[in-house]
């Protein structure tokens, strides 16, 4: 039965899904036009689970954030959430440009939220197309009291360059783009900070680390 299952999901996936409308879905509790209309399911409990549950736990109140890779819009809308009055948004992708500004709008977060489509150093890795995209310095990112990396293997060149040290970075390592988590520990106790919270978490595509430092 599971097989007849997975043969029919893979024959739905590769045949009439992307022709279907897309609905609202529940992504970690944050409101996403994402799944088609004949998805089997459209809650996704634990999507970007750690990432987001170190952004509910630690954001101060009436801080300002700057958030490089915005995914789905959902971490830059659990931020305000949890307590931030601003946001700035950086992604590279054409593709996310559209579904964070629909997410932050879902949420009704636009006017605290504003979306950058730009490539923060090198990118190394980008979904989709990125055309059209500004190429930005880490040390030209606004001021802020938090910043978030969820930049898929840019997150120690971006730290290694920031010249303006927030008082909180959280920051998702990727093993999978060669980002070693020790070596992230390591260079931002050697700028100041201190680790207060890391966890692993498992995906499809291995392992990733999330860590949370302060300058505290």
């Amino acid at each position: 039965m599971n097989r007849i299952r997975e043969l029919l999901r893979h024959i739905y996936n590769i045949s009439i899904r992307e022709w279907l409308p897309k609905k609202i879905g529940s992504y970690n509790g944050v409101a996403v036009r994402r799944p088609r209309l004949l998805d089997s399911t459209d809650v996704f409990p634990e999507y970007e689970t750690t990432l987001v549950s170190h952004i509910r736990r630690h954001l101060p109140n009436n801080s300002t954030t700057t958030i490089v890779g915005g995914g789905l819009g959902v971490s830059s809308v659990v931020a305000v959430q949890s307590g931030s009055q601003s946001v700035n948004t950086y992604e590279a992708s054409l593709d996310r440009l559209d579904i964070i500004q629909e997410t932050a709008k879902l949420n009704k977060m636009s006017s605290k939220i504003t979306l950058h489509h730009a490539i923060v150093e090198s990118g190394i890795l980008i979904e989709g197309s990125s055309t059209g995209a500004d190429r930005i310095k880490a040390d030209a990112l606004p001021e802020s009291d938090v910043l978030i990396l969820d930049c898929e293997g840019a997150e120690e060149e971006i730290l290694a360059n920031i010249d303006r040290n927030p008082d909180m970075i959280i920051v998702e390592c990727h093993p999978m783009f060669d980002v070693n988590p020790r070596e992230i520990v390591e260079l931002l106790e050697d700028k100041g900070y201190t680790v207060i919270d890391r966890e692993d978490e498992k995906v499809n595509r291995g392992k990733i680390t999330i860590v949370t430092a302060t300058t505290d």
